[in-house]
């Protein structure tokens, strides 16, 4: 591994704009990284289809032992991710505090691209590689990407916040549920006793439930409430929007139908009626430590010196859309921290440890 190399693919990647939505300019450099490196490489049409400028890069490696193994990264970044302008002091890269670093993905972006130079050479199984599109609006471009069209049965998704050696093998499950609560409108002041406040018996719905944290694996949330034009109008509309995830499908079934049953008993006690759309955003999934995939990836971790360390998730990522899609995927720490926000950073020697780390997966391919 060329740790110069690997710091300066890491700069160049997040001095280049690639905002959600707007990946073009980093979907150009990586097919021509790729492409020099001998990959065949493939752009899907998912932009046109949820709404950005870009699609979907796939690559393939084709090597000379048995076996394949997949990697994914996402080409985009949260805002502010335009004029990215890194700085380095005491081994630690951060941007300048205008923006984002960018880290959450370019770290693990340059760690897939740092693996391929060092192994393209050597003996090696085959390599595949997703770059995904549109990942921090909701995993829109994993979800349109057509894993069929790998050779690959595992993949390894370099995306989570964290010291390397980190291995998600659990994720939950998604429900998001939008409800209108429809009521009747009066006068507040003169004449309140003839309306039906929704405000009222969305309150009285929302008091009575389980919320926040119900156990180890499940939790919930209102997120948004709206409603009312008046105060001296009595509110004939609530819309609320909420979401429950468990790790355990049944688990998750249940608090989505508790939540949306207290909004049904309470709009038929006030005489007010209740619409609800529900959504399973994602599917959730489990491993066990000793699975074939969890075993190779923490086995190449102690090898680089890292400890695996085994997390179940209580958010969602592209390994859920994989997962879905009968690709088995876990995804993996790669050192970057504050994600999100204009402190992100990441320390050199975690970016090159993560980067040995995905080297070693490939050797360990059978």
């Amino acid at each position: 591994m060329d740790s110069k190399r690997l710091l300066k693919t890491f700069l160049d990647l997040v001095q280049i704009p690639s905002e959600s939505g707007k990946e073009k300019p980093v979907t150009d450099y990586l097919v021509a990284r790729l492409q020099s490196l001998g990959l065949e490489v493939w752009v899907d049409d998912a932009g046109s289809r949820i709404g950005s400028n870009s699609g979907n890069i796939m690559g393939r490696l084709k090597g000379s032992l048995p076996g394949s193994i997949a990697f994914s990264s996402h080409q985009d970044t949260v805002v502010p991710g335009v004029g990215i302008k890194p700085q380095i002091a005491d081994g630690i890269i951060r941007s300048d505090g205008t923006t984002v670093l960018g880290a959450d993905d370019k770290a693990g972006l340059a760690c897939v691209l740092e693996m391929l130079e060092y192994i393209k050479d050597k003996p090696h199984s085959t390599i595949e590689v997703v770059f995904d599109i549109c990942e921090e609006v909701g995993l829109r471009g994993a979800t349109q990407f057509d894993t069929s069209k790998l050779e690959s049965k595992y993949s390894v998704i370099l995306d989570v916040d964290g010291a390397p050696g980190r291995i998600s093998i659990a994720a939950p499950y998604q429900d998001v549920c939008k409800v209108t609560i429809k009521g009747k409108p009066s006068h507040a002041g003169i004449a309140p006793e003839k309306g039906i406040s929704a405000i009222e018996v969305a309150s009285r719905a929302i008091a009575s439930m389980k919320l926040g944290k119900i156990d180890d694996e499940t939790t919930s949330n209102i997120g948004i409430i709206s409603g009312g034009k008046a105060t001296n109008i009595v509110p004939e509309e609530c819309r609320i929007e909420m979401e429950a995830r468990s790790r355990d499908e049944a688990k998750l079934n249940a608090q989505t139908k508790h939540m949306l049953d207290r909004f049904e008993e309470e709009a038929k006690k006030a005489g007010a009626t209740v619409e609800v759309s529900r959504e399973r955003v994602f599917m959730g999934y489990k491993f066990s430590e000793t699975d074939p995939l969890p075993s190779l990836v923490a086995q190449a971790a102690r090898d680089v010196g890292l400890q695996p360390q085994f997390i179940r998730s209580g958010g969602g990522s592209v390994s859920n859309i994989f997962n879905a899609k009968g690709l088995a995927s876990v995804v993996v720490g790669v050192g970057f921290e504050n994600p999100h926000s204009k402190d992100e950073f990441i320390r050199i020697s975690d970016l090159e440890a993560s980067a040995n780390w995905v080297i070693r997966m490939v050797e360990l391919v059978k």
